[in-house]
């Protein structure tokens, strides 16, 4: 009898290190593409909280404008007369903040200066019916616009009456 002449089915040490080469450059692009995609999710997710801190400060700017019987601007603050005390934008170069009673709340913001209307007129100070502020964070540019109306009442409280007339 002859011996048996089987061989044992197994993957050659060439296969081995081609199929390991193979897996590590598979694993390697894995990893780079879940580190791209971990670093655009922490980009977003601070683009995210900018555009809600702007959006937040500009419906608080919309409420204030809807709420205030008389809008006036004195170069660096703009102050809303409320019925029930009122609230107040101080602008700097570095940030808007605003106060309320006890509430204190800032956005860190680079910004071009506001822009205030009276009817369709620019100013400068004084009483005001029309804002647009065009805010930089980061690269991101955004523009805020606020506008009230004022009633013929509101008109004569929140203008002092004139020398010429008694």
């Amino acid at each position: 009898m002859r011996p048996s002449s089987r061989r044992l089915k197994a993957f050659t040490l060439v296969e081995l290190l081609v199929t390991l080469a193979l897996s590590a450059i598979v694993v390697t692009m894995a990893y780079a593409a879940y580190w791209r995609l971990s670093s655009l999710r922490t980009t977003f997710e601070r683009r995210v909280a900018t555009v809600s801190r702007v959006n937040d400060l500009h419906y608080q700017l919309l409420l204030d404008f809807k709420r205030a019987q008389a809008v006036r601007f004195d170069g660096q603050r703009l102050r809303f007369h409320q019925p029930h005390g009122g609230a107040s934008y101080t602008f700097t170069s570095s940030a808007i903040t605003r106060l309320q009673q006890e509430l204190h709340d800032s956005l860190p913001v680079r910004f071009v200066r506001p822009l205030c209307y009276f009817q369709g007129q620019p100013r400068d100070t004084g009483l005001i019916d029309e804002l647009s502020l065009q805010v930089r964070i980061a690269s991101d540019t955004f523009y805020l616009h606020g506008v009230t109306r004022y009633s013929a009442a509101q008109l004569l409280q929140a203008i002092p009456a004139s020398p010429s007339f008694p």
